[in-house]
């Protein structure tokens, strides 16, 4: 018997971020950190004072990698 994926499945290409592997292999060659944060509900508003943290973290750790999974 032959397994058949249905045609929505077929259509399926990989996710987006896979394009970012690579940049995180170097990064890690090159010694740096990586940190990965998982996106939450993107209907829910992220709060001012995170998004101000991750500002200021973002400009004193800029060395490092950040990937969004």
């Amino acid at each position: 018997m032959e397994f058949k994926f249905s045609s929505k499945i077929e259509k399926c290409t990989l996710s987006p971020m896979r394009k970012f592997h690579d940049y995180e292999v170097k990064a890690l060659e090159k010694g740096r950190n990586i940190y990965h944060l998982n996106i939450g509900q993107p209907d829910v508003e992220t709060p001012r004072l995170s998004l101000m943290v991750w500002r200021i973290s973002l400009k004193m750790f800029s060395n490092m990698l950040i990937v969004l999974v």
